[in-house]
C-alpha cells in the first residue's frame, strides 16, 4: 500500500487504534470531512459501518497493518 495519510487522517487513525473507539462520524476527532474520509475508506484502512440511524468508523486490519509499518519506518530514522 503506497498510500500516505495526511497528518490529521493519521491521528484520526492512531487515535482509534489507542482507544479501540468506533464512533459515528459525527463523534470522530478530530473531524474528518468527507473528502478527507474518503482516501482512507478507498485505501481500506477504514469502513462505514451503519449502526441505526448512523454510520460508524470502523478500523480494518489494513489500518493495524499501517501502523506497524509506520512504527518501523519511525524507528528506523532514529
Amino acid at each position: 500500500m503506497n498510500f500516505q495519510p495526511t497528518t490529521k487522517q493519521a491521528l484520526v487513525i492512531w487515535n482509534l487504534l489507542i482507544t479501540g473507539d468506533e464512533p459515528a462520524m459525527s463523534k470522530v476527532k478530530p473531524e474528518l470531512k468527507p473528502k478527507e474520509r474518503q482516501p482512507l475508506i478507498d485505501a481500506g484502512l477504514i469502513e462505514l459501518v451503519k449502526r441505526g440511524h448512523s454510520s460508524h468508523i470502523v478500523l480494518t486490519d489494513k489500518a493495524w497493518d499501517w501502523a506497524i509499518r509506520s512504527e518501523e519506518h519511525t524507528s528506523e530514522l532514529q
